[in-house]
């Protein structure tokens, strides 16, 4: 389990944000499964339901974010590229900001979409 000394690890403003809600070891306990990066940035990119559509997801047990939204808009300030809405297919039934842009990430949302045709 992640020690006092290695939750020197997280940023400052993340540990502020942290211990005012949870207890040292519950910290420690978020860390372990976590992971510092993503603890750190409260969010993570996620399987949409072992789809293969990568998208943003907020890192719940880390209660950084009041959701998904804005988990992404802190995803893009730091570098991540989004698909943008307009750009997502026209029958896509999952239509939010959020969805990795990678080329096969657009194939796999492509593939998914197709089954809405």
């Amino acid at each position: 389990m992640a020690t006092l000394k290695d939750l020197k690890k997280l940023t400052i403003e993340r540990f502020e944000q942290m211990i005012e809600i949870f207890p040292l070891d519950q910290i420690a306990e978020i860390v372990d499964e976590w992971g510092f990066d993503q603890v750190n940035k409260g969010y993570a990119v996620f399987d949409y339901d072992g789809t293969g559509m990568l998208g943003i997801e907020a890192i719940n047990d880390v209660d950084a974010f009041d959701g998904d939204d804005e988990a992404t808009r802190q995803a893009i300030r730091d570098g991540i590229k989004i698909i943008p809405v307009e750009e997502l297919p026209d029958k896509f039934p999952h239509k939010w900001l959020g969805w990795i842009d990678t080329p096969e990430n657009r194939e796999n949302i492509e593939k998914y979409t197709r089954r809405y045709e």
